[in-house]
């Protein structure tokens, strides 16, 4: 096989690992890991059940690369976003570390989307701990200590559990779940990201530093957490 022939066979091979991956996507984010099938993703994908299972063998298997898939480019820009922060607030914490997922669910396409949704099934899921911490623990922490350095009453125990909340304003911000225009009867609109993501950042402000105020002064809150720095997030902590 020639070097050309062989970049040929590249290329197929990869634009056929994004079409399974795209279908996969689809249809967990529709149905959820357990009600979708191989087959079901084949044929949405218009790929043969072989083909499928010779780049994914099993259905756990291909669900990791789907989440994986989006996962890199999600934390990279978190992790830009946190390293600028120059003289940061907690509003701005906490938008340097939404905004990067608004951004794409807000101006990409419906595959990020779908990966909100597929995110918001799997937050709250322990079975699916290991795969989410190691995709986006490393930010989680960060984001920890860097709240911490903002308002120094928080402990470590407190900071961790409000990013537990946090996580689980995201998914529900990001995912559309429709429940605000159910609630609001029809008044508004879980579409309208920009406004309720507003909303959500001054929500969860006001959350982190009620936190806070519950703690005792800055010195005794230090002795109180008993650590020095962030180490590990609880393996029941979503870390997304």
């Amino acid at each position: 096989m020639t070097v050309r022939e062989n970049e040929k066979t590249v290329r197929k091979g990869e634009r056929t690992r994004q079409a399974i991956l795209n279908a996969a996507e689809a249809q967990f984010a529709l149905s959820g890991y357990e009600a979708v099938s191989i087959r079901q993703v084949a044929d949405a994908a218009a790929q043969h059940l072989g083909v499928v299972t010779y780049h994914y063998p099993n259905k756990e298997l291909l669900f990791e690369a789907v989440i994986a898939r989006r996962a890199e480019e999600l934390t990279q820009r978190r992790k830009e976003r946190l390293s600028d922060l120059a003289d940061p607030t907690i509003e701005s914490l906490l938008d340097a570390f939404l905004d990067p997922f608004r951004e794409k669910v807000e101006g990409g396409s419906d595959g990020w989307r779908r990966y909100a949704q597929i995110l918001a099934h799997i937050a709250q899921d322990a079975r699916w701990a290991p795969l989410v911490d190691r995709l986006f623990g490393e930010t989680g922490r960060k984001f920890i200590s860097l709240m911490r350095e903002v308002e120094p009453r928080l402990t470590l125990d407190t900071a961790t559990q409000g990013y537990v909340h946090l996580i689980s304003v995201m998914v529900g911000l990001f995912a559309s779940t429709k429940l605000l225009d159910r609630l609001s009867n029809g008044k508004m609109s879980s579409d309208r990201l920009s406004e309720n993501y507003d909303q959500a950042i001054a929500f969860l402000a006001g959350g982190m530093r009620a936190l806070a105020a519950q703690m005792p002064s800055t010195a005794d809150a230090k002795a109180f957490s008993g650590k020095a720095g962030i180490g590990f997030l609880s393996e029941n902590v979503p870390s997304i």
